[in-house]
């Protein structure tokens, strides 16, 4: 039986948020005391930041990143790249199987419906593959499909990656 994990907001959404908190908060207090200062200075207007023959190449890229980062941070938060939830059990079953394996970076175990589990370890440049790909496929493989509740015939995508150094 599969336990869901509680479902919390990852540090990156907060950090964005904030991010673009203080930024429009800045950009409403410039306002607020700009238009105070000089009455006869209109903000709003285009003009005021188009005299510069520099202003629109620096417009045109700061739209260009904006775009691009909320694009990422939006595909990132809807967790659109990954397949699967995460198995928790299956995890800390796949790190105590691995735990004495010098090299290994992250685990990471993922159930994909009823249809396979998915099993990533990503390795340091370092790691003796060897090893980890025979702990893998004799102990890790049917612990997990056992934490995971799985028959032993249960289909299992195991991915390895090595970093580079």
């Amino acid at each position: 039986m599969q336990v869901p994990e509680k479902m919390r907001t990852p540090y990156g959404d907060r950090l964005g948020l904030a991010a673009v908190g203080v930024v429009l908060v800045t950009g409403g207090n410039y306002v607020l005391f700009a238009s105070d200062a000089r009455a006869d200075y209109k903000i709003g207007e285009l003009a005021a930041f188009t005299a510069h023959p520099w202003a629109r190449s620096i417009a045109a890229a700061l739209v260009v990143l904006l775009v691009f980062v909320t694009a990422r941070w939006l595909v990132c938060s809807l967790g659109l790249g990954k397949d699967g939830v995460r198995h928790g059990y299956g995890t800390a079953t796949l790190a105590i199987a691995l735990k004495d394996l010098p090299g290994v970076d992250k685990i990471s175990v993922r159930a994909v419906g009823e249809e396979k589990l998915r099993i990533s370890v990503r390795c340091l440049p370092g790691a003796p593959l060897d090893e980890v790909v025979s702990r893998v496929d004799t102990e890790a493989v049917s612990r997990v499909r056992g934490a995971a509740g799985r028959d032993p015939l249960f289909p299992v995508l195991v991915t390895l990656h090595v970093r580079r150094g």
